[in-house]
């Protein structure tokens, strides 16, 4: 993370690669808010 604060700082381009696990009670639920920029806007 701190790099990547570095590089955004330095106007680089950064990337970070994440794997997300869901665990728990609900963890098979896969539903989502519905969302659209330009109405967030």
């Amino acid at each position: 993370m701190r790099r990547g604060k570095e590089a955004q700082a330095a106007g680089q381009p950064f990337v970070i690669d994440v794997r997300i696990a869901n665990v728990g009670a609900g963890a098979d639920q896969n539903w989502h808010m519905r969302y659209a920029l330009p109405t967030a806007r």
